[in-house]
């Protein structure tokens, strides 16, 4: 049914979900409906209210006035439709039919509001405005007659040309927008919209001064088996360990050119599945998204996708996994797409492994903890990032307390991004508790200033309550003297020089001790802790509980 559908009234659905997040609401219902119809405002349907004496702009109000907005907006992904606006979605088809149009209008969408009375759309338009289902099908039979009522000239001739032509651009856009499906760039921004491209990424970090790390063996590895005709390349290993940046180093080495002639010119692009799992909760949704986006990307030449969290579409997609993945293995098999995937080893072994088929198409790189020299030294690498993120300077201390500390105090987490991680929180601890101060010292400056403003305000709207024009004026002045003092300080606060914001070794004890609890007197003696319970087994827990499903 939904290809029936005219421009304009996807238009219409699409402009009655931003009215529900306007108004705050948590559903599409048919006063949202309605009011889509009316935003959109070149339709048959709003001539017709037109022509019926409808003022669309008081029909509006009163829709805003009954349903009354929530006072909130809301950021939800999805929005559901109600029973009812489902139904009159539904029996649009049916007015459609009744009008023997091929296509579905706006018209026809306003039939199938006023049909059925106990929706508040209908409701409203009835008893508000005098808008019954049968004056509107008597309108739209005489607009296909050429007869349309004005409400200025009844029986004018320019009314009926004016219709008929509406009547013809709503037909010839929905005939124009079905022969440019396969020609317009739709397929080209989709995959842009989900996917990253690391190559982009590779060349402004090279240009930083940014490099990936050691990791050449993997490296190696993955462009050997990309330069293979029949072979995917799939990194399995621990969260933590690096398999993102194996990818990311790829791609640096490929704008370098170190690599095999067989992988020049070629991009990495980074699949969001995230974003897609977030947007599309049913899965015959994302199914069909999928289909598009991998479609898309493998039109592309020389493309290499990549699918960083393949194990989430196989963890979290319980009831249609073998479906998904089945797909991905028919668009790998025919050797148009290069692909690099990741997952973990207790995904791999659980759902990947099984599936001997796709099992076939990948080849496996083990991607092991690196030791604890490059381990170091891939933690340095990533100083010149945090320092430019929150601002800070980063010693060599901090560094190795960073790198030892989380062997000694997070050995459920896997190096090098359990110590990455313990120094980026470390600059996050340290860059919230110096601007806590900054901003408490700005607070302390405009003390005075904001009594002074608030308390010339208070006596200028006295001042205007009583008539005192002449002190009313004197005390606007005044107000506008102490918002240029509190506009000074501000820019003052802004101007003055700060001192630099340190991440030492305490720093760095400082923060794991709010990640673990950890007392900081223990933390600074390196004090042994009872390690916990091996990730895998835990991870394994969580599959078995999966499987269950």
């Amino acid at each position: 049914m939904e290809g029936n559908f005219t421009e304009r009234v996807r238009d219409v659905i699409l402009f009655s979900r931003e009215e529900a997040i306007r108004l705050g609401h948590d559903y599409i219902g048919t006063e949202h409906l309605l009011l889509g119809l009316l935003r959109e405002g070149q339709g048959i349907a709003v001539k017709i209210l037109r022509n019926l004496g409808c003022d669309p702009q008081k029909l509006k109000m009163a829709l805003e006035d009954t349903v009354r907005s929530t006072g909130g907006t809301l950021t939800v992904g999805n929005i559901p439709l109600t029973k009812q606006s489902e139904k009159v979605l539904k029996i649009t088809y049916l007015e459609a039919k009744t009008s023997k149009s091929d296509v579905i209008g706006t018209e026809h969408l306003l039939l199938s509001l006023l049909r059925d009375d106990e929706n508040i759309a209908a409701q409203i338009l009835q008893q508000g405005f005098s808008i019954t289902y049968d004056a509107v099908r008597a309108e739209l039979e005489a607009i296909y007659k050429g007869k349309g009522t004005d409400p200025s000239k009844k029986g004018s001739g320019a009314a009926r040309r004016d219709y008929a032509q509406a009547i013809v651009e709503d037909y010839a856009r929905t005939v124009a927008e079905r022969g440019r499906r396969e020609t317009r760039p739709h397929k080209a921004t989709r995959a842009d919209e989900y996917c990253r491209d690391l190559t982009q990424k590779a060349r402004l970090d090279l240009e930083a001064g940014r490099r990936i790390v050691g990791r050449e063996k993997e490296i190696e590895a993955l462009a050997r088996v990309l330069c293979m005709k029949r072979k995917h390349a799939l990194l399995v290993g621990d969260e933590g360990v690096g398999k993102t940046a194996i990818v990311e180093g790829l791609a640096q080495a490929m704008i370098d050119y170190d690599v095999p002639a067989a992988l020049f010119d070629h991009r990495i692009v980074e699949l969001d599945v995230e974003a897609i799992l977030t947007e599309t909760p049913q899965w015959f949704q994302m199914e069909d998204r999928m289909r598009k986006i991998i479609r898309s990307i493998d039109n592309r030449e020389q493309v290499i996708l990549f699918i960083k969290d393949l194990n989430v579409f196989a963890g979290r997609v319980s009831v249609k996994r073998q479906r998904f993945l089945s797909m991905l293995h028919y668009v790998l098999k025919r050797g148009g797409l290069r692909c690099i995937g990741a997952a973990s080893i207790p995904r791999y072994d659980g759902f990947l492994r099984p599936l001997v088929q796709l099992e076939r198409a990948f080849q496996v790189i083990p991607v092991q903890p690196p030791p604890d020299d490059e381990t170091l030294a891939i933690v340095t690498a990533h100083r010149q990032r945090l320092e430019s993120r929150y601002e800070c300077t980063i010693t060599d201390e901090a560094l190795k307390a960073a790198f030892e500390l989380s062997v000694l105090y997070l050995p459920d987490r896997r190096p090098p991004g359990r110590a990455v991680d313990l120094l980026d929180e470390a600059g996050a601890w340290v860059g919230y508790r110096h601007a806590r101060q900054r901003g408490q010292a700005l607070k302390a400056a405009l003390a005075d200033i904001l009594a002074q403003l608030k308390k010339t305000k208070t006596a200028k709207e006295s001042a205007v309550q009583s008539q005192q024009f002449e002190d009313a004026a004197r005390l606007r002045d005044e107000q506008k003297e102490w918002e240029q003092a509190k506009a000074d300080a501000i820019e003052a606060w802004h101007d003055e020089e700060t001192e630099d914001v340190i991440v030492d070794e305490e720093t760095v004890c400082q923060a794991l001790s709010e990640m673990t609890e950890i007392a900081v007197e223990a933390i600074r003696a390196r004090e042994a802790v009872p390690a916990p319970s091996a990730p895998d087994e835990a991870e394994g827990e969580d599959d078995a509980s999966e499987k269950g499903e």
